[in-house]
C-alpha cells in the first residue's frame, strides 16, 4: 500500500474508530492517546497492534510531528485474524513494536497508579493544612462539598505482578531468539494476541484510575470554584483586609497551582482561567483601601437569637439548651469536624431547630409584623449574627422582605410554601415513603389511632396538613438538597458560604430562564398527554399534549443539591411536579435544573407505564433504557471501550438505573444538542426517540453525519404524525365546525 503524509498535529486514528489496518511508522512520531496517559512511538513502530484482538481503536493516534506510515489491511478481532506482509523482516518488526508498546502501556499506568493515589493524600494534606491556616488568620473554616464523601481508589481488578516483569524479559531477548519467536505465524499471532489482551486489561484499569483522579481533583478546581484554590484565596483574602502577612500563604497557593498545572484530569483551559481570575484578585488586593469598619450593623440584628426564641416562647429549660448549643457550635475551631463531640452537637441542634421554628412558623401566621430576625430564620434558618457573619446577616436582613412567592412560575420560599398549605392553596408532599397525606390520614383510621369522624376533619383541617409538611417534608429535604450529609447543620452558619450570597440566590427570573432554556432544547420535557373528545364530529377518544410547569421550593440552607421529590400530587395526572433545593445555590442552578428535568422524565414515564415501566414488549423511555443498560455487554452496537464506559458509569451511579439516565440526559442538554458527542450510539438513539431537541436544534445538527439518521427517522414519523393529525382536522372544517384550540395547539407541538 501507498505511504500517507501525515502533517504535525494530524489525527491519524480516533478512539473507536474501527480497526481495520495497521500502520507502519516509516518516519516521524506519534502520541498514543488513552484516558490518563499516553505512550510515543516512533520509526518501526505499528499503529493498532494493541488493538489486534478487538475490532477498534481503544487510543487516539496524533502526529506529534510530520509523519510518514504505510497502511496494511487487518481483519483484526476475529477468530481467523491473518497478519499482514510476509517476510520474516516484517514480522520482527510487529513483534518488536508490540513488545515496546506493552512494556510503554504497562509504565504509563504504574506513573497513572502512583498519581491518582498520590491525590488522595495530597488532598487529605491539604484540608489539614487548610484547617490549620484558618485557625492562624482567626477565620472558621468552610465545608467544601463532596470532600467527604472522597475515598481511596479501590477496585476488584488488577494487573498481574509479573506482567511487567514478562515483558520486560520478553524485550532484553537476544535478535536471533526474537526471530526464532517470530519464525512460526500461529506463534507469532498468539503472541500479539496475548498482548493485546494484556494491554486491554491495563487500559480497563487505567480508565478506573483515571475516572477517579478526575472525579476527586475537581475537589482542586472545578467550574464552580466550590475547590481548594477558592477556599486558600478565600483565605488569603480575609487574611489581607485583616492586615496579616500572607507571604507564606501566597507560596503555599503557589505550589497548589503548579500541581495541579500537572495533573491530566484538570481541564488546562480551565485552569488557565481560574489561574488569571487568582492573579486578578491579587492585584485587587494590592490596590484596595483599608477596610471599613464592620462593626455598624443594624441594631435590629443584635441578640438575634434572643429575639427568636422570645419570639418562640418555648420551655426556658429547651431555650437554655438550645442557646448554649449554638454558643459551643460558634466556638467549633472546625465545624465540620467528625468527632463525637461536633456530632452530638450538631444533633442537639438540629433537633431543637425544627421544634423551635414549627413553633415559630405557627406564631407567625397570626402576625403582620413578624420581627427581622424571626423572618430571616423562617426563610434562611438564620439564628444568630455572628455565627451567620455580620456581612452575611446584613445582606439576609436586606433581601427577607422580598421574598416573594410566584404562582405563575411556580417558584416557593419554604415559609410561604407551608403559608400556602395553609390557606388552603396547596397540598402537602409526600413522605420520604412515598405516602401523602390522605393515605397518611387513611392509614391512621385502618390502624384504629382515629376515629372515622377525625379522619373527615383531618382531610379538611390545613393546619395538621401544615404540621405533616413540617414534620415529613422539611426536616428530610432540608439536609438533601444542603448536600453534606455527615455535616449537616440546620442553622445558617458562615462557613458554608463559599461564595457570595447574591451569586448563590435563586430567584424565579433565574429559575424561569433556566426552564425557559431547557425547554429551548428538549422542548417535550413538561408535556404529558390528556385525553379529548369530540363525539359530534366522531372524535370520541384523542390524546393532546399539554404541557405542566414544575413547581420549585426553596428550602433555607445554603446547598448543593436539588432533587425531583415528586412527579405529581396525590392520583391526578395533571398536577405539576414538584422539585427540592437551597434558597441559596452552591451548584450552578441551570445544571441543577435540568438533572431534576432528567429525573422528571424518568419519574413520570414510570408513573404512566405502571407496572410495566420496564417491560420492553411495551416501548417507553424506561423500558428501552433499563434494556439497554441491563444487556449492554451483548449489545453488538457497543464497542469495548463503550461497554468499558458503561460498566465505569454504573459504579459511579452506584448501580442506579436511573442515575445512569440522569447523567446521559445532562450530557444530550448540555453538549449533544450543540454537536458535541457525548453519548454512544445505543444511548444517543434512545435519548433521541423519547426526549427529542427543538426545530432550532435539528436544524443545526442536520449537518453533523452522528445525527443524519436519528433526524430523518424522526422527519418521517413527524410527516406521519402530522398526516393524520390533518385528517383529523379536516372533519372539523367539513362540518362547519370551529377547530378546538386543543388540537390546533397538538398540531403546533408535532411542529416543533
Amino acid at each position: 500500500m501507498a505511504a500517507q503524509k501525515f502533517t504535525q498535529g494530524t489525527i491519524i486514528k480516533q478512539n473507536d474508530d474501527a480497526l481495520t489496518e495497521l500502520f507502519l511508522i516509516t518516519e516521524g512520531s506519534v502520541r498514543a492517546c488513552f484516558d490518563g496517559g499516553e505512550i510515543h512511538l516512533g520509526k518501526g513502530d505499528v499503529i493498532g497492534l494493541c488493538d489486534l484482538a478487538y475490532t477498534t481503536h481503544t487510543c487516539t493516534y496524533i502526529a506529534s510531528e510530520d509523519t510518514v506510515a504505510f497502511g496494511y489491511k487487518v481483519n483484526a478481532g476475529s477468530d481467523d485474524l491473518t497478519l499482514p506482509g510476509s517476510s520474516g523482516d516484517f514480522d520482527m518488526l510487529l513483534l518488536n513494536s508490540m513488545i515496546r508498546q506493552t512494556c510503554a502501556f504497562l509504565d504509563s499506568f504504574v506513573l497513572l497508579e502512583f498519581n491518582s493515589n498520590n491525590l488522595y493524600s495530597y488532598l487529605k494534606e491539604r484540608y489539614e493544612e487548610y484547617v490549620i491556616l484558618c485557625s492562624k488568620y482567626i477565620i472558621s473554616p468552610k465545608a467544601l462539598p463532596g470532600f467527604e464523601l472522597i475515598q481511596p481508589f479501590t477496585t476488584e481488578d488488577s494487573i498481574a505482578s509479573w506482567l511487567t516483569s514478562y515483558y520486560e524479559a520478553m524485550s532484553k531477548l537476544t535478535p536471533e531468539q526474537k526471530k526464532a519467536m517470530a519464525a512460526s505465524r500461529n506463534f507469532l499471532i498468539g503472541i500479539l494476541l496475548k498482548a493485546s489482551l494484556d494491554t486491554h486489561a491495563v487500559f480497563s484499569l487505567a480508565q478506573q484510575h483515571y475516572d477517579y483522579e478526575c472525579a476527586i481533583s475537581s475537589v482542586l478546581l472545578n467550574e464552580d470554584h466550590l475547590d481548594f484554590l477558592d477556599l486558600y484565596t478565600g483565605i488569603l483574602t480575609q487574611a489581607t483586609k485583616n492586615n496579616a502577612d500572607t507571604t507564606a500563604l501566597s507560596t503555599t497557593i503557589g505550589r497548589m497551582m503548579i500541581y495541579m498545572e500537572s495533573l491530566s484530569s484538570i481541564d488546562q483551559n480551565l485552569y488557565k482561567t481560574r489561574n488569571a481570575q487568582y492573579r486578578q484578585t491579587l492585584e485587587k488586593l494590592e490596590s484596595a483601601p483599608a477596610p471599613r469598619d464592620a462593626s455598624a450593623t443594624s441594631a435590629e440584628l443584635k441578640n438575634s437569637l434572643d429575639a427568636i426564641l422570645r419570639y418562640a416562647d418555648i420551655d426556658p429549660e429547651e431555650a437554655a439548651t438550645f442557646k448554649s448549643s449554638i454558643l459551643n457550635y460558634k466556638l467549633l475551631q472546625d465545624r465540620n469536624a467528625q468527632t463525637d463531640e461536633a456530632s452530638k452537637l450538631r444533633r442537639t441542634i438540629t433537633k431543637l431547630f425544627y421544634d423551635i421554628y414549627n413553633i415559630t412558623f405557627q406564631v407567625s401566621l397570626t402576625d403582620a409584623n413578624v420581627p427581622l430576625p424571626v423572618k430571616m430564620f423562617l426563610n434562611f434558618g438564620f439564628v444568630d449574627e455572628e455565627l451567620a457573619g455580620l456581612s452575611n446577616a446584613t445582606y439576609l436582613a436586606s433581601i427577607v422582605d422580598t421574598l416573594k412567592p410566584n404562582p405563575e412560575i411556580g417558584v416557593y420560599t419554604l415559609y410561604e410554601w407551608l403559608k400556602a398549605i395553609y390557606n388552603g392553596e396547596k397540598e402537602p408532599s409526600r413522605n420520604a415513603f412515598e405516602t401523602d397525606y390522605a393515605t397518611h390520614v387513611r392509614e391512621m383510621r385502618v390502624s384504629g389511632r382515629i376515629t372515622p369522624d377525625i379522619e373527615k376533619k383531618m382531610l379538611q383541617d390545613n393546619a395538621q396538613k401544615v404540621m405533616f409538611e413540617l414534620e415529613n417534608l422539611f426536616p428530610t429535604a432540608n439536609k438533601i438538597t444542603y448536600g453534606r450529609v455527615s455535616t449537616f447543620c440546620p442553622v445558617f452558619s458562615e462557613h458554608n458560604v463559599l461564595k457570595e450570597l447574591k451569586d448563590m440566590l435563586v430567584t424565579p427570573e433565574l429559575v424561569a430562564r433556566s426552564f425557559r432554556d431547557i425547554r429551548a432544547v428538549d422542548f417535550s420535557a413538561f408535556y404529558r398527554d390528556t385525553v379529548y373528545s369530540y363525539p359530534s364530529v366522531g372524535v370520541n377518544q384523542e390524546f393532546v399534549p399539554i404541557e405542566i410547569l414544575p413547581e420549585l421550593i426553596l428550602f433555607p440552607n445554603v446547598g448543593t443539591r436539588g432533587i425531583m421529590w415528586q412527579e405529581i400530587s396525590g392520583r391526578d395526572r395533571n398536577t405539576p411536579a414538584r422539585m427540592l433545593a437551597s434558597i441559596f445555590s452552591l451548584s450552578e442552578l441551570h445544571t441543577l435544573l435540568i438533572r431534576m428535568t432528567g429525573e422528571y422524565r424518568w419519574e413520570i414515564c414510570r408513573r404512566i407505564q405502571g407496572g410495566r415501566w420496564n417491560d420492553l414488549s411495551d416501548p417507553s423511555l424506561t423500558s428501552e433504557y433499563f434494556d439497554y443498560i441491563q444487556f449492554y455487554r451483548k449489545n453488538h452496537d457497543l464497542s469495548t471501550d463503550a461497554k468499558e464506559k458503561i460498566k465505569t458509569a454504573l459504579t459511579k451511579a452506584r448501580n442506579s438505573y436511573r442515575e445512569m439516565f440522569v447523567m446521559d440526559y445532562i450530557m444530550w442538554i448540555q453538549y449533544e444538542s450543540v454537536g458535541s458527542p457525548r453519548l454512544n450510539k445505543v444511548s444517543r438513539t434512545i435519548l433521541f426517540s423519547y426526549c427529542p431537541f427543538a426545530a432550532d436544534v435539528r436544524a443545526k445538527l442536520q449537518v453533523n453525519p452522528l445525527y443524519r439518521e436519528l433526524l430523518t427517522k424522526y422527519d418521517l414519523k413527524k410527516t406521519q404524525k402530522l398526516h393524520r393529525m390533518d385528517n383529523l382536522l379536516h372533519r372539523f372544517t367539513s362540518a362547519n365546525v370551529p377547530i378546538p384550540a386543543e388540537l390546533e395547539h397538538s398540531r403546533a407541538y408535532i411542529e416543533s
